[in-house]
């Protein structure tokens, strides 16, 4: 029983260790290639297409227009990209008919908090909506 307790607690890290194990120099988070690919997508929604209606939704008929255009267009990649935006809670269905889902609400504010620590940037409309000091 002693040796199992010592292995479980061998294996949790302290914050510190944690934090040194998942950055890099220069402090940038290290994520998965899916999850920036993700991100550029999200950025790519609001700075390339800043006149969707509201600038915080997309339909599904432009969101895969613009998966096809920058990532693949196979019908696969598409909802394998979108279903990683919605696991990442970048993206949240608005609007459902019949179990398919029309709109997405695009979850800026975490979109912006995961940009500035992965790539060290901002959204260029969330720069533009706060106040300036």
């Amino acid at each position: 029983m002693a040796a199992k307790e010592s292995c479980v607690q061998a294996t949790k890290l302290d914050t510190a260790e944690f934090m040194r194990l998942n950055t890099r120099k220069g402090g940038k988070k290290v994520v998965s290639k899916a999850f920036k690919t993700c991100l550029e997508l999200i950025e790519k929604m609001v700075k390339l297409h800043p006149n969707f209606g509201f600038m915080d939704q997309i339909s599904n008929a432009e969101l895969e227009k613009l998966i096809g255009k920058h990532i693949g267009m196979d019908q696969r990649t598409k909802e394998k990209y979108v279903r990683a935006c919605v696991q990442f809670e970048l993206l949240e269905p608005l609007v459902t008919k019949k179990d398919v889902v029309l709109v997405y609400s695009i979850n800026l504010v975490k979109a912006d908090h995961e940009i500035r620590e992965v790539f060290g940037r901002q959204l260029r409309q969330i720069e533009l909506l706060e106040p300036k000091s």
